[in-house]
C-alpha cells in the first residue's frame, strides 16, 4: 500500500506543477540545450541515473543535478541550475536569492572533489523586453549569505547564448569555463579579475 501512495504522490507533483515550476524547468532546459549539450561538453550523468533501489534514489538526491565532461581536457564537473524570475532590490544593489545554506555547504564539499558550478538564469518572465540572462558561477565564490549580488555575477555571465541556438559549438568555450576559477576578491571586498 505504501508504494501506491508514493507513486500517487510522485504523479501528482509531476502532473500538477505550478506555473512557476514549469517556467523554471523550461529555462533550465534552455540553459542545458544551448550551452552544455554542445561541443566540447558531454553529459555524463544526472542525479538519478542508475538508481536501482529507492534507497539509492534518496542517496543520489544529495548529489548535484548534472555531471558533465569537458572533452578538450577530459575533466569532469558538476552543474546545479537555478532560475530566478527577476532581480530584487534597486540599482546598483540588485540581487537574487541564493540556495539554502545546508545545500551550499554540501556543494562546497563536492567542489573539493570535482569542480562544481551553479548555473543561474534570471528573467524571461515578461514577454516584452525582459531578456533571459545566464550566469555560471563556481560554487566556491558563493558566500553562505542569503543573496548573490548582480555586481558579483557580472564576472560570470555567459554571452551569446541565444545567437548560438543552431550552432553545434557551445558559446562557452572550455578555456572560458575553467578561467572562471581565476576570479579573486580583494581584502576590501572589491571584485577583480586576474
Amino acid at each position: 500500500m505504501g508504494i501506491c501512495i508514493q507513486t500517487y504522490d510522485i504523479l501528482r507533483t509531476d502532473l500538477f506543477k505550478p506555473a512557476a515550476v514549469l517556467k523554471a524547468d523550461y529555462f533550465k532546459q534552455h540553459l542545458l540545450d544551448n550551452i552544455f549539450q554542445k561541443n566540447p561538453y558531454k553529459l555524463v550523468g544526472t542525479k538519478h541515473d542508475g538508481s536501482r533501489t529507492f534507497d539509492d534514489y534518496l542517496d543520489n538526491d544529495n548529489l548535484p543535478e548534472y555531471c558533465f565532461r569537458d572533452q578538450t581536457n577530459d575533466r569532469k564537473f558538476w552543474v546545479e541550475i537555478e532560475h530566478r524570475s527577476r532581480w530584487r532590490g534597486g540599482y546598483p544593489h540588485q540581487y537574487v536569492l541564493s540556495i539554502a545554506g545546508k545545500r551550499l555547504a554540501r556543494y562546497k564539499k563536492y567542489d573539493a572533489l570535482r569542480r562544481m558550478f551553479l548555473g543561474i538564469t534570471v528573467g524571461g518572465e515578461n514577454k516584452y523586453g525582459d531578456l533571459l540572462e545566464y550566469y555560471l558561477v563556481p560554487v566556491r565564490f558563493i558566500n553562505s549569505g542569503s543573496v548573490i549580488y548582480r555586481k558579483m555575477l557580472q564576472y560570470f555571465v555567459v554571452r551569446d547564448v541565444d545567437s548560438a541556438v543552431h550552432d553545434p559549438e557551445s558559446p562557452l568555450s572550455s578555456a572560458a569555463l575553467w578561467a572562471r576559477f581565476n576570479w579573486k576578491r580583494t581584502a576590501s571586498g572589491k571584485e577583480i579579475r586576474q
